[in-house]
């Protein structure tokens, strides 16, 4: 009997150590971690690849959003400058000028040409005045005018372009428009007796009738039996 009881106590002991030996070798998996982690044994630590990936995105989306926005600004900074460099005068067709882009050659001046009392939207290049010869009215000294001038306008081809010559304004007295005045005047009216004066350029005036619709203004008016010397005007718009 005792010895029975011997072997079965033997066969418990044995089934303990193996059920222990078991158990201590079973993974304890009763542990929850996040997704993109896992159990190390201690604890819930982060996947190495998961790391790997992040940080190669990361860098990635960083480089190319650096490199677009470097490409915009630099699109940005070269339409800026583009338009800063352009030339506002190359429009303007040679010889021509205006007063914000002036004639090249030297001794040269840009003379403004009129239709009626609209100016041209270029003017053109003129040589400085010379002696007796005028381009325009202000070329000539006061009581004289530019007589017989004529200036072919910017784009334009014209055969018989020729400076004027500064002459008196005024001349012999005349009786009435169709008495005949010499080259360059015309029969003015005045209450007393009418007087041959000079055929001015826009804008000179010697009355409104010159301003087409606009005032003739600081004109000065002397008949040839005044004792006076006639000053042209200037049209006002």
């Amino acid at each position: 009997m005792r010895k029975n009881l011997s072997l079965v106590e033997s066969a418990l002991a044995a089934l303990f150590l193996l059920g222990g030996i078991s158990c201590d070798n079973q993974e304890d998996t009763s542990h929850d971690c996040d997704p993109g982690t896992h159990w190390d044994g201690s604890a819930c630590v982060p996947d190495s690849d998961t790391d790997t990936d992040t940080d190669a995105d990361t860098d990635a989306d960083t480089d190319a959003d650096t490199d677009a926005d470097a490409d915009a600004d630099a699109d940005a900074d070269s339409d800026v400058d583009t338009d800063a460099d352009a030339d506002p005068c190359a429009d303007v067709p040679e010889s021509c000028c205006t007063d914000a882009c002036p004639c090249e050659g030297s001794g040269e001046r840009c003379v403004t040409t009129y239709e009626k009392a609209t100016p041209h939207e270029w003017g053109v290049c003129k040589p400085e005045k010379s002696g007796s010869e005028c381009w325009v009215g202000s070329d000539c000294d006061r009581h004289t005018f530019c007589a017989g001038v004529f200036v072919c306008p910017c784009g334009e081809l014209c055969s018989d372009e020729h400076p004027g010559t500064c002459l008196s304004v005024s001349a012999s007295c005349c009786e009435d428009a169709s008495d005949k005045c010499p080259e360059h005047y015309f029969c003015l009216a005045f209450p007393d007796l009418d007087t041959c004066h000079g055929i001015l350029g826009y804008p000179q005036c010697w009355t409104d009738d010159d301003c087409y619709g606009g005032t003739c203004e600081d004109a000065l008016l002397c008949s040839c039996m005044m004792n006076c010397i006639s000053d042209p005007g200037t049209c006002v718009p």
